[in-house]
């Protein structure tokens, strides 16, 4: 998911792709949706780190369990698709494939306004520093969140890496990856800019990609916008079925 949605938003996407054939399951970030792990001044903090090293890998684990002689694609969308990319790098053996829709690099060099980009991610990495987390739920964007994970995306803003605390870039092993990838961009979507997406998917070099762009008149209305395809989701489900199809 992206940051701060609740994996109830994509599921109008999961029920496509299993009239497609396809078995789809649907994850909460830690913190968010579903999950019981809290968020606030005085709870455990966690960043990009416990999202790589024990969430990502817990849902394939448990996607390979349930689908034993199935492989294992990895749809992402916005900061989901970003991780999923690091992910595949780092790890490019334990997925069959890599779905990036409507996310791009928030590297702020890479943005029609680069100096707002940037003076706005800083912002919000310094009020969650402040505050010891992130009060999206009440500033309108990217719902209630740790400070390090905050941080750890405006670091990543800032730098055009993907940085840890410790300063160790995860991103770095992005062109390891040589399986397939799909990159899906909306057309009208704001939150992820043309030259931002190709600045991602041009970091997974050793990738046979496919890219598309779909306008909102693809899905049959006037406004897609980055959060808006999930819940009118057939045109991206036929284009990862035809995606997958050529891939086989």
């Amino acid at each position: 998911p992206a940051l701060g949605v609740s994996a109830r938003h994509y599921q109008a996407l999961a029920e496509g792709f299993a009239a497609h054939g396809f078995d789809a399951m649907r994850v909460d970030w830690r913190a968010t949706g579903t999950s019981d792990v809290a968020v606030g001044p005085r709870a455990r903090d966690f960043g990009y780190t416990q999202l790589l090293d024990a969430d990502l890998p817990a849902w394939i684990s448990h996607a390979q369990r349930w689908r034993p002689d199935q492989p294992v694609v990895l749809l992402g969308h916005s900061l989901g698709a970003q991780l999923s990319a690091v992910y595949v790098g780092r790890h490019p053996a334990q997925v069959a494939g890599v779905v990036i829709v409507a996310a791009g690099t928030v590297h702020w060099r890479t943005w029609p306004a680069p100096w707002t980009l940037l003076a706005q991610t800083q912002l919000v990495a310094l009020i969650a520093t402040g505050l010891r987390y992130w009060p999206g739920h009440r500033l309108g964007f990217g719902g209630r969140q740790p400070r390090g994970l905050m941080r750890d995306w405006a670091r990543s803003a800032r730098t055009g890496r993907y940085p840890l605390p410790n300063g160790e870039d995860v991103g770095a092993t992005m062109g390891d990856y040589g399986g397939p990838a799909l990159v899906i961009r909306i057309a009208d979507d704001d939150y992820a800019p043309e030259s931002a997406v190709a600045d991602l998917a041009d970091r997974l070099t050793g990738a046979p990609q496919t890219r598309l762009v779909l306008s909102p008149a693809d899905f049959g209305t006037d406004k897609v916008g980055h959060f808006g395809w999930p819940k009118r989701s057939a045109p991206v489900v036929a284009a990862v079925a035809q995606w997958w199809q050529a891939c086989r």
